[in-house]
């Protein structure tokens, strides 16, 4: 579930006196073990980007910032950007809960967290704030038995103008060649997505159809 700042369905409590432009929170059950180090979450994109300033700003800056957030991001190269974080380093909160007994999507539950802590003992860290700060145990799993909630918020992006505030705010709709921002959470030892979907704006509209327009006439 998606929840952007503004929108008329949007759970007040979310974004009350908080900086977040948006929260995505993902449930469900794993149907098989999957280890926590391989859990990964960000956007990925087919095509490069356009429009970029001077590559020493985007690497001596952006992605210096970027990883700064989370040193554990990794990037991927320029034709096929990407970019992934560990899901156990990026959530601002994780429940795990008893099959039945899962919290509400837009819920304030606190149930989950002595179960959370057990299963996270001597992993490094009793929550997630822990695991930015150090390495992921390749040992521990998510495992079948239990529901799981993760909470993830950004500040970065407001979905709503696609306007990006970094040091200054900038319009990504100039440099995403006509690509949407993706959502998702994927295993990647295997390349298999838990979840995954596409945002779109109205003003990345022109930039895809051009795109695909010159696409057609290369491949006649």
């Amino acid at each position: 579930m998606l929840w952007t700042k503004g929108a008329p369905s949007q759970p007040e409590h979310l974004f009350h006196g908080q900086r977040r432009k948006s929260s995505i929170t993902v449930q469900g059950q794993f149907k098989r073990p999957v280890l926590m180090s391989h859990l990964v979450t960000g956007p990925e994109f087919t095509r490069g980007f356009v429009n970029l300033p001077a590559r020493w700003f985007v690497e001596g800056v952006l992605l210096r910032i970027a990883s700064r957030i989370s040193p554990q991001m990794k990037f991927g190269p320029p034709k096929r950007p990407f970019l992934q974080v560990p899901v156990m380093s990026l959530a601002q909160r994780v429940i795990v809960s008893e099959p039945g007994d899962e919290p509400q999507l837009a819920g304030r539950s606190e149930q989950g967290a002595e179960l959370y802590k057990a299963i996270l003992e001597d992993t490094g860290g009793e929550n997630s704030w822990e695991f930015k700060k150090s390495p992921l145990s390749k040992e521990k799993v998510f495992d079948m038995g239990h529901i799981w909630t993760f909470h993830m918020h950004q500040h970065i992006v407001d979905l709503s103008t696609f306007n990006m505030q970094i040091l200054k705010q900038f319009d990504i709709t100039h440099y995403l060649n006509g690509q949407p921002l993706q959502s998702m959470i994927k295993d990647r030892g295997t390349g298999e997505y838990v979840v995954s979907f596409e945002v779109w704006h109205e003003k990345l509209i022109k930039d895809a159809e051009r795109y695909y327009e010159q696409k057609q006439e290369e491949f006649g």
